[in-house]
């Protein structure tokens, strides 16, 4: 299961745990509008459509040596998201209230 987090650099992004390497913990990081946030937010968009509604733009991979508690380094990538293997499956939305408990689940119609 996807892990979403807020993350907030010199860049406005939003981070999801990918598969770890050499042990150290790695993320997407992607900018979203804060519509598309807010909509994910709502519940009224997946996280697979956050990631790539607004087309294949700039997107990184960062690695958390130090966990959260220090700086991430982030790997700027050229090949495009759709193909990169690291979108979650369609499904995948927040639900309860903004500000209150928000837990993910998978969406099967």
């Amino acid at each position: 299961m996807p892990h979403p987090r807020e993350a907030f650099f010199k860049l406005t992004g939003f981070g999801v745990m990918v598969e770890p390497d050499g042990g150290q913990d790695r993320f997407l990081i992607k900018g979203v509008s804060p519509e598309m946030l807010r909509r994910f937010r709502s519940g009224l968009l997946d996280l697979r459509e956050l990631l790539v509604g607004e087309g294949d733009v700039d997107w990184f991979l960062a690695v958390a040596p130090g966990g959260f508690a220090e700086n991430f380094s982030l790997s700027p990538r050229s090949d495009s998201l759709e193909d990169s293997g690291f979108l979650p499956e369609p499904g995948f939305v927040l639900h309860g209230e903004a500000g209150g408990d928000r837990r993910g689940s998978e969406h099967r119609p």
